[in-house]
C-alpha cells in the first residue's frame, strides 16, 4: 500500500514538477522518517456545545482523535495542537485583523475557556501548542 500511495503522489505532482525545476525549485528532500500529528482547532470553541464555532459530530470526532493520539503517544511521535486566540479584542487596534469584522472572533480571547484545548484530549505539557491569529495553521 505504501508503494501505491507514493505512486499516486508522484503522479499528482509530476505535471508541476517540470515548471518548478526549470525555475530552480523543487530540490527534493523526501517524505521524512518521522510523522507528526497536527490537531487543528480542537479547542473548546469548536468541540463543545454553545459556542459560535461549535462543530457537529464531536461525539464521533473526539473518540477518534483520542485513538490516534494514543497511537502517536505510544510511539513517542510528535504531537501538535492549534488554537486561535486574541490578546486584544477591543478597540481599533485589536489583534483580530479583519476577522473581528467577519466572525465573532472576540469570543476567542486569550486565556479563556473557549481557546483551551478540549480536556478530553488530555494534551500533555510536551505536546506543542501553536496559537494562531488566522484560520490556517499552515
Amino acid at each position: 500500500m505504501e508503494s501505491e500511495i507514493k505512486a499516486a503522489l508522484d503522479k499528482l505532482f509530476a505535471e508541476d514538477s517540470s515548471l518548478y525545476q526549470a525555475r530552480g525549485f523543487q530540490r527534493r528532500i523526501g517524505w521524512g522518517k518521522k510523522p507528526a500529528l497536527v490537531n487543528i482547532d480542537l479547542a473548546n470553541a469548536w468541540t463543545r456545545e454553545d459556542h459560535p464555532f461549535t462543530c457537529e459530530g464531536m461525539d464521533i470526532v473526539i473518540p477518534a482523535v483520542k485513538e490516534v493520539l494514543a497511537a502517536f503517544r505510544a510511539k513517542g511521535l510528535p504531537i501538535v495542537f492549534t488554537t486561535t486566540a486574541y490578546d486584544i479584542v477591543d478597540g481599533e487596534h485589536s489583534d483580530m485583523g479583519l476577522w473581528g469584522r467577519k466572525i465573532p472572533a472576540e469570543v476567542l480571547r486569550a486565556g479563556s475557556e473557549a481557546v483551551q484545548i478540549d480536556a478530553r484530549l488530555e494534551r500533555r505539557a510536551d505536546e506543542m501548542l501553536i496559537v494562531k491569529k488566522q484560520a490556517s495553521a499552515f
